[in-house]
């Protein structure tokens, strides 16, 4: 299939380097403990979240897409800066985005977004839920392409975090996305800024 230029996630958000498995899965919070870890704090995230999700809904139902995507960029920066800076940002809060970013994707059948909430995941390494690897599996259908890299580094973090439930939990959602994604895959050209993609 011809190469052809393409934007990647990074053109339109901040780019993070995923946190160590070790410090991220302690900035996520995941074995249960009601109490941030030390550090800064970031609690409000999740009302944010919520919050931004409803308008994100309320704007998509008016058609205004536009504002949808404004609102949720804005969003996921912030979260992406929370995980640059080390600041605690609950479970809660980083998949209410992913279902935004899911949302918005469907709507603009647009898989920067789509990509974007992977990433998410992946700098926090956060093992997604049932719940939200039930959006990205509604999502990639409508999408003509997604970039297969993101989820398969995505499966590595996830794959480098302590034995829990969650985390085989996970494990079998990506294979499931892996799968549903196969005829999706696009790769980037790092050097060249092009994508190839591949039936």
């Amino acid at each position: 299939m011809p190469r052809q230029q393409m934007q990647s996630v990074s053109d339109f958000l901040t780019p993070v380097t995923p946190l160590p498995p070790d410090e991220a899965h302690a900035c996520s919070n995941l074995e249960g403990d009601s109490r941030p870890p030390s550090g800064i704090v970031n609690d409000g995230r999740a009302r944010t979240a919520r919050l931004t999700g409803l308008v994100i809904q309320a704007a998509i139902a008016a058609g205004n897409l536009r504002d949808a995507k404004d609102v949720l960029r804005e969003h996921l920066d912030g979260l992406l800066a929370d995980a640059r800076g080390r600041r605690y940002v609950s479970p809660e809060a980083i998949e209410a985005a992913v279902q935004s970013a899911c949302q918005v994707s469907r709507a603009l059948q647009d898989s920067q977004w789509l990509e974007a909430a992977v990433e998410l995941l992946d700098a926090f390494a956060l093992p997604f839920s049932d719940h939200a690897a039930a959006a990205l599996l509604e999502t990639i259908p409508v999408l003509e392409r997604f970039d297969v890299s993101l989820l398969q580094r995505y499966a590595s973090t996830v794959e480098a975090l302590p034995t829990s439930f969650e985390k085989l939990r996970a494990r079998q959602r990506i294979e499931e996305l892996l799968h549903r994604a196969a005829g999706k895959s696009v790769y980037w050209d790092q050097d060249t800024g092009l994508s190839s993609t591949t039936e």
